[in-house]
């Protein structure tokens, strides 16, 4: 399954001003609500924080992907965010965040989900990939370069 068929454009915000690890996981939720996908925001929004209490998804090098399966939504739903400025999101390396990129999956597909996270780990394990995507100037070149990263997979 491509990212293409997971990310809806409208579920994208760039370089929002923001801070608070709950607040972050509501703002991207509510990116991906935009999706029409969302079925049970206050579902989810458990989902996430029970996920974040396991180990953080803050994963370094600036990166956070939260994640997690829930009954919450009809489908597959992503969403991004960078922010204006690097946030502390408990990161594993320590490190300040500044992209992050929600990943909801269907409880029943767990293939699938590891599927999923793994892509996306691939095209952000590059540093110039994570570069140029933090450093995204609009959704559409946000979203137009992932999908391109995408396709290269």
């Amino acid at each position: 399954m491509k990212i293409k068929e997971l990310l809806d454009k409208r579920s994208i915000a760039i370089k929002v001003k923001i801070s608070g690890k709950r607040e972050i996981l509501e703002y991207l939720l509510d990116l991906a609500m935009k999706s029409g996908k969302v079925t049970d925001r206050q579902v989810v929004l458990a989902d996430l924080l029970e996920r974040e209490k396991v180990l953080s998804t803050g994963i370094g090098k600036g990166i956070a992907m939260p994640h997690c399966k829930t009954k919450g939504i009809s489908n597959f739903v992503v969403a991004i965010m960078t922010t204006a400025e690097p946030i502390d999101f408990d990161a594993l390396d320590g490190e300040r965040v500044s992209f992050f990129i929600l990943i909801l999956g269907l409880e029943d597909q767990v293939g699938l989900n590891l599927k999923i996270l793994s892509r996306v780990s691939k095209i952000l394990n590059s540093e110039n990939n994570r570069s140029s995507l933090i450093n995204s100037n609009s959704i559409e070149e946000l979203y137009n370069l992932l999908v391109s990263l995408d396709e290269q997979i």
